[in-house]
């Protein structure tokens, strides 16, 4: 279960509760974000805990991780043929060239960045790049898997 930490305390986070500015929010997909303000709550903690309890009616929390989806999304402008993989263009302030790599998604809601190369190299090297984002991807799935 994920935590957020505020003023030095982990509050655990199940899944759909999520800190936003200066209250807690419950993000059930389909139905309309509830939000529990600080203030109105009487604080942080109790806030959290409207939260938590809130969610708890809706649905059994469990141990369950979101899960990485299976396909990509429609409006991706490049499409590599697999979700959570994608390809970037970047143009360093002092270069002319453009450099292309593979932004593979993880877990913890960061990235890992593979390059490919520059302008003239990079179609040259993508299948080759293109199956080590997918060999790392696989790994972010069982890491997943594992820890869900």
């Amino acid at each position: 279960m994920r935590e957020k930490i505020i003023d030095g305390v982990a509050y655990e986070c199940p899944m759909y509760v999520v800190r936003a500015a200066d209250g807690w929010q419950v993000r059930m997909p389909g139905e309309k974000t509830v939000f529990f303000a600080d203030l109105k709550c009487g604080g942080v903690k109790e806030a959290h805990a409207k939260a938590v309890a809130y969610r708890r009616d809706q649905l059994l929390i469990t141990d369950q991780c979101r899960p990485l989806l299976g396909r990509e999304i429609a409006g991706k402008k490049h499409k590599v043929g697999v979700a959570g993989i994608f390809l970037q263009t970047k143009q360093k302030k002092d270069r002319r060239t453009l450099e292309y790599h593979f932004a593979v998604k993880n877990i913890e809601g960061g990235t890992s960045t593979i390059y490919i190369g520059t302008e003239s190299t990079w179609q040259r090297n993508y299948d080759r790049k293109l199956q080590r984002a997918k060999e790392l991807r696989e790994k972010v799935v069982e890491k997943l898997i594992v820890s869900g």
